[in-house]
């Protein structure tokens, strides 16, 4: 395997009114997928093998949710399941689950479980 580069990057967080720079770096084909914005001068060279299937770094991820993650990731699953209101789509969700290394995944069910 080869190397490559990885950035910081930004994406807007509707919640908060602003962007946010997630923990984890990404290539930038996986930061533009998840509409973000590489931050300049942040590139560093990995080995192609500690990327995670989605292009981010470091593959494992050890962050934990916190209780803002929880909260957000319980509204999209409620609208994903129950398609009321303005239901985000499935790839709005993963995103969000993407971007900020999230350990959770989900379910063909659109229910949002741990990564094992």
């Amino acid at each position: 395997m080869g190397a490559v580069s990885v950035y910081a990057f930004v994406i807007w967080d509707r919640e908060r009114g602003g962007n946010v720079r997630p923990p984890r770096f990404a290539t930038l084909e996986a930061i533009e997928r998840v509409h973000g914005v590489a931050v300049v001068g942040t590139g560093r060279s990995v080995d192609e093998s500690e990327l995670d299937g989605n292009q981010f770094y470091p593959r494992k991820s050890n962050i934990q949710l916190d209780s803002q993650d929880l909260v957000k990731l319980r509204a999209f699953q409620s609208a994903f399941e129950h398609n009321v209101g303005n239901p985000l789509p499935r790839e709005d969700i993963e995103r969000f689950i993407e971007a900020r290394g999230l350990a959770v995944r989900l379910t063909s069910k659109g229910e949002a479980v741990l990564k094992r």
